[in-house]
């Protein structure tokens, strides 16, 4: 245990290891497993914001939180670099970002939050 239950206002997961193989997505930091461990954490109404650049990841992440009774989805884009979106971000990437950016990869983006 290192953050108190609602001591996380927001959290940022960003261009995690997508964990591609079948049987692998139990090891992501976005399956239900961590996002039962996130949940306790966040305070009421707090964000959690999810970047990659990998479309079967971003896909899987999607699906799963639109199919769970817990989680509100705020806001998503396939091209967050194109979307109005980007302008709440102060212009901020991590080194991984302007990586796959400058190889011309569109950046998906995700914001929810727990019910």
């Amino acid at each position: 245990q290192f953050f108190a239950e609602g001591e996380i206002s927001e959290l940022w997961i960003t261009f995690l290891d997508p964990f591609p193989r079948d049987g692998d997505e139990k090891r992501r930091l976005t399956s239900p497993k961590f996002l039962d461990m996130y949940k306790p954490m966040i305070q009421k109404n707090g964000l959690v914001h999810f970047k990659t650049d990998n479309t079967g990841l971003f896909e899987y992440t999607l699906e799963l939180v639109k199919s769970r009774e817990d989680i509100e989805v705020l806001a998503f884009t396939h091209d967050f670099y194109q979307s109005e979106m980007r302008d709440d971000h102060h212009g901020i990437k991590t080194r991984y970002e302007k990586t796959f950016s400058d190889k011309g990869e569109k950046i998906k983006y995700l914001k929810f939050r727990f019910k």
